[in-house]
C-alpha cells in the first residue's frame, strides 16, 4: 500500500496511523511525500487500485494524471465534492457534461455512487461530498486522450486564446459574447 500526501502534517502522521490501525500490514506501507501531480513512479508493484479523498480544485487533474501515468490502475474509489462527481460521471446531453467527463470516460467507466453526510466530518463541511467509483474501461489500452496531458490547462478551455484580437465592427449591435462554461 502506497500513500501520496503533499501536506507535511498529514504525511508525518501517516506511518504512525498505519502502525496503530493496521500493525500486520505496516511493513508493506510506503509514503510518497509529494504533490500527486508530480508523481511519475511509485514504490513497489504497479498499482491496481486508487483510493482518494480529493479537494475540489485538484480532483480532476489528479485523477486524470494518475490514470494516464499508471495504466495498471483497474479501479478507483474517490471522495470528491458532489459537483465534481456529477461532472465526471455525466453523459452526453447532460448540462454538466464537458471536457472532464470526456477525459474521465476515456480512461474508465465512471459512476456516482452516492452522497456522504456533511456532519460526518469535523469541522463540518460546507459542501456535500460524494463517492465516485471508477472501473477501467475496456479501451484502457488507448493512448492518452486528444489534447495531450491531463494537466489543469488541458481540462479547462482558454476562452481568451480562441478570440481574435480585432473583431470586425457590427454597426448598431453589441459585440457577441461567448457564454462562460461551468468548468
Amino acid at each position: 500500500m502506497t500513500a501520496v500526501e503533499i501536506d507535511d502534517v498529514l504525511a508525518a502522521a501517516l506511518p504512525a496511523t498505519i502502525e496503530a490501525r493496521m500493525p500486520a500490514r505496516a511493513d508493506r506501507f510506503a509514503l510518497v511525500h509529494s504533490d500527486a501531480m508530480l508523481v511519475q513512479e511509485l514504490p513497489g508493484p504497479a498499482p491496481t487500485a486508487l483510493v482518494a479523498n480529493l479537494p475540489y480544485n485538484v480532483a480532476v487533474p489528479v485523477l486524470l494524471h494518475m490514470l494516464e501515468r499508471f495504466p495498471s490502475i483497474e479501479r478507483t474509489l474517490v471522495m470528491v465534492q458532489a459537483e465534481v462527481a456529477d461532472r465526471l460521471a455525466a453523459r452526453p446531453g447532460n448540462k454538466v457534461y464537458g471536457v472532464p467527463s470526456v477525459k474521465a470516460n476515456w480512461y474508465a467507466e465512471v459512476k456516482r455512487a452516492g452522497a456522504i453526510g456533511r456532519n460526518v466530518f469535523g469541522p463540518r463541511r460546507t459542501s456535500t461530498p460524494a463517492w465516485s467509483p471508477w472501473s477501467a474501461a475496456p479501451s484502457r489500452s488507448r493512448p492518452p486522450p486528444p489534447g495531450g496531458r491531463s494537466s489543469r490547462s488541458s481540462t479547462r478551455p482558454s476562452h481568451s486564446a480562441a478570440r481574435p484580437s480585432a473583431r470586425p465592427s457590427r454597426p448598431g449591435r453589441a459585440p457577441r459574447r461567448r457564454p462562460r462554461r461551468p468548468w
